[in-house]
């Protein structure tokens, strides 16, 4: 992958979309982003961030001489690495409060710190305020986020759009957080403002053959990558090129809700550029039904599209999305392949090594 962080060019804010419905539990947008970046169908986009303002303006009220462009543009703030801590206990702890940290210094650190921002920390244990620079010189830098590209250059060759949800969690003090490159993102920058970009080559790429059958699988924002494929292959038809056929797996929380790029997908089925449509909402019945559910349940034609050839595409969570779809092939590979559980094993490592089976999971 080519990838300089020194280099990022920049971009404009072009427009940003809700796409998560009202009363959904995910805040999920759509993010264009003008620029002269040179990308591909498949490609990551590197968004340099910054700090939530909240979160700067309470870091900068524990130190004297703090720049708060520095401290939102520069630095992570919003986790605790060891390197700090350890300063923390070596230079500037409370005394009522070194004990507490020496147990964290001494025990399962990175459980004990999880949850936890800067500013937590300092006012949970060191004596404050603090010089800003000798914070800053144990602070670690703050670096880029990639997101899959959810678009492709043939729709807009000066646009790159993504699908960001909103990162929030609860601390262990109680307060809520936000992620700083989705509420970058889809919160805090305005409109027309500045963003540094850089694009990631991936080997996420849908064959050179226009005519090879391929399976998509994206639940949630995984779905980002197939999108792009999908303006991609609707590009190829208004050229008259014939394709393969294309058959997407998407699910979600709840279709009423959830069903993000809903008009896009009926837009592309109706053009011919998706064949087959399969979608798993999770909480929209008793039990819970996911992506690697409807697959199983359409194992022998998925089966016959394997053995023809098809070319099959994950994008989402590593764990447990990815893990269990791949677990799902290898037993479609057992049962509707008459393979031995070793055999079935090996025969999608194959499919991997030969990029038949590709993954973009995070």
């Amino acid at each position: 992958m080519v990838f300089d962080k020194k280099l990022p060019s920049v971009g404009r804010l072009q427009r940003r979309i809700r796409l998560s419905g009202e009363g959904s539990a995910k805040d999920v947008h759509l993010i264009s982003i003008a620029g002269n970046s040179t990308y591909e169908s498949g490609d990551w986009l590197a968004i340099f961030p910054q700090n939530p303002p909240n979160q700067v303006e309470r870091l900068a009220k524990l130190l004297t001489g703090a720049d708060c462009d520095q401290l939102s543009r520069n630095f992570t703030i919003l986790s605790v690495h060891r390197r700090l801590a350890q300063w923390i206990f070596e230079n500037v702890a409370r005394k009522d409060a070194r004990d507490q940290l020496g147990e964290w210094l001494s025990g399962d650190f990175t459980t004990l710190a999880r949850g936890y921002v800067v500013a937590d920390v300092l006012e949970q244990f060191a004596s404050l305020p603090l010089a800003a620079e000798d914070l800053l010189a144990n602070l670690k830098p703050l670096q880029p986020r990639l997101y899959s590209i959810a678009s492709a250059p043939e729709v807009n060759s000066n646009t790159i759009e993504l699908i960001v949800a909103s990162a929030l969690y609860k601390g262990p003090t109680g307060k809520y957080y936000e992620g700083a490159a989705s509420s970058f993102l889809n919160k805090y920058l305005p409109i027309g403002g500045e963003v540094r970009i850089n694009v990631t080559k991936t080997h996420f790429k849908l064959s050179a053959d226009p005519q090879m059958d391929v399976i998509f699988i994206g639940p949630g924002t995984g779905i980002a990558p197939f999108r792009g494929f999908l303006q991609h292959r609707n590009f190829l038809l208004s050229r008259n090129i014939q394709l393969g056929r294309c058959w997407l797996f998407f699910g979600d929380q709840h279709r009423a809700t959830d069903y993000i790029l809903e008009e896009e997908l009926a837009i592309y089925q109706k053009a011919g550029a998706l064949s087959r449509l399969e979608l798993a909402f999770s909480r929209d019945q008793d039990h819970k039904i996911y992506v690697q559910d409807r697959i199983w349940e359409n194992c022998d034609e998925i089966w016959q599209w394997i053995v023809g050839g098809a070319h099959i595409y994950v994008c989402g969570t590593a764990m447990p999305m990815a893990r269990d779809v791949s677990d799902t092939f290898v037993r479609i590979a057992n049962t509707c392949g008459n393979l031995s559980e070793e055999g079935a094993k090996n025969y999608m490592q194959t499919l991997q090594k030969s990029r038949r089976y590709l993954q973009d999971i995070y």
